[in-house]
């Protein structure tokens, strides 16, 4: 999608959220208020309307796939969430400050407060969830239902007291704008469950499963009568694995077999996590259901002169995707990889990579190497990259993936080296 689409989307974006804002300012805000009352009811009015469009950054709208990236989507999302906390955090403390009763921020105040009050402490339980989401003892399936009906309960309980409190209220072009953003979100929500109830959806049936690494597994998946659907290389699915040994939960993964591939798709899954490290268990005959393909990784292969891949652990994934469609289209252009793992057990797809074609130059780099390890050894440095891509480095376009920090620093670096932007290409697994 072009720039000027992305822009529009983003503007729409901030017209949603600064219409009611606006509206206040028109219709409802008494003039004569401290400057410090009406900063609290913009504050609040305009961390509800936040939180309204919350819904729709996490629906996996496939126009904002296409625009931005779902993990970029899903970055920006849960930025937003805190700017929402922040500001309806500010919102009482405000008021308080600006109509000298800070009675507002005790316990003994009327219902329609108090209504106020629940609906901020329910947004941090909210976002408790989304932080414990698929990290520590909590059940992935427990801390998703806590994030997102939490929230959705959230929003009903601010729209009320919004609606029974204060007499700007009372006007009726701020209720009309309340209104209008409470529609709003009653119709993203109901999107949400009519596609993830009747949408489109793939069943997949499991083939095989294989060891790649001591925690890494490769699920091969053939489709039923639905067909595989088409993907781009490097792209990833949501998948929700149907088993009566485990309760199923969905999970967001890459697709790494090559578009080229019509008979069936493989997914490498790493065992890190309460759900993956129970991913050996899965069993020929098992049932997946698939929703998607989403991401942007791999959007520009055909623009690209040449290709710097920058991975680290199960980061490979999306990669190899890429190099297998490279391969299997015999594409000429020069390639060079850069595979940063602990040891040499824990080099994925290490045995095909080392067929892979004479345009592909690959290079391990091991931070724990053993004593007869004679690769490169420690991270992906300046001179690491200036000895192995320096005659590719200044018009390759650069793709990485692997851990925050590794990525983070990788991309320091490069930007670091004079290599622009638009050439720099990311994918985050954390969704």
């Amino acid at each position: 999608m072009s720039r000027g689409c992305r822009t529009i989307l983003f503007l729409m974006y901030l017209a949603v959220i600064s219409f009611p804002v606006v509206i206040m300012f028109l219709l409802g805000v008494q003039y004569e208020e401290p400057l410090l009352v009406k900063m609290g009811k913009v504050t609040g009015l305009a961390g509800f309307s936040i939180l309204v469009l919350e819904v729709a950054l996490s629906g996996r709208i496939k126009a904002l796939d296409r625009a931005f990236g779902l993990d970029r989507v899903m970055l920006f999302h849960r930025r937003m969430g805190i700017a929402a906390a922040i500001l309806l955090a500010t919102h009482p403390l405000l008021l308080s400050i600006g109509m000298q009763d800070f009675s507002l921020l005790g316990l003994e105040t009327g219902w329609q407060v108090m209504l106020g009050k629940g609906a901020l402490v329910g947004l941090f339980l909210a976002a408790s969830g989304g932080i414990l989401m698929g990290r520590g003892p909590i059940d992935h399936i427990v801390a998703r239902f806590f994030h997102s009906k939490l929230a959705g309960g959230v929003v009903v309980l601010a729209f009320v007291h919004g609606l029974v409190t204060g007499s700007d209220m009372e006007t009726l072009g701020v209720k009309s704008a309340c209104w209008i953003l409470f529609a709003l979100f009653v119709g993203l929500v109901s999107f949400r469950q009519l596609m993830a109830r009747y949408g489109s959806k793939v069943r997949f049936v499991v083939d095989s499963v294989k060891e790649e690494t001591e925690k890494t597994w490769t699920l091969v998946l053939s489709p039923t009568a639905d067909g595989i659907p088409d993907y781009a290389a490097g792209q990833f699915c949501f998948w929700r694995i149907l088993s009566n040994r485990r309760k199923p939960e969905e999970h967001p993964f890459t697709i790494a077999s090559s578009p080229t591939q019509k008979e069936a798709v493989t997914v490498t899954i790493k065992a890190s996590g309460n759900f993956t490290q129970h991913i050996h268990e899965v069993q020929k005959g098992d049932q997946v259901l698939c929703e998607g393909p989403f991401g942007r990784f791999g959007a520009n292969l055909d623009e690209a002169k040449s290709f710097l891949f920058l991975a680290a652990g199960v980061g490979i994934t999306p990669i190899m995707s890429m190099l297998r469609f490279l391969r299997d289209t015999q594409d000429s252009r020069q390639i060079v990889l850069i595979d940063q793992n602990r040891t040499e057990r824990n080099i994925v797809f290490r045995e095909e990579l080392d067929r892979m074609p004479a345009t592909v130059k690959v290079v391990h780099v091991l931070s724990r190497p053993g004593t007869n390890w004679t690769g490169a050894k420690g991270y992906v440095t300046t001179d690491l990259l200036r000895e192995h891509a320096s005659d590719i480095l200044q018009t390759a376009d650069i793709y990485v993936c692997g851990p925050p920090q590794m990525m983070k620093s990788v991309v320091k670096i490069l930007r670091a080296l004079g290599i622009g932007k638009s050439r720099i290409h990311t994918e985050r697994f954390t969704l």
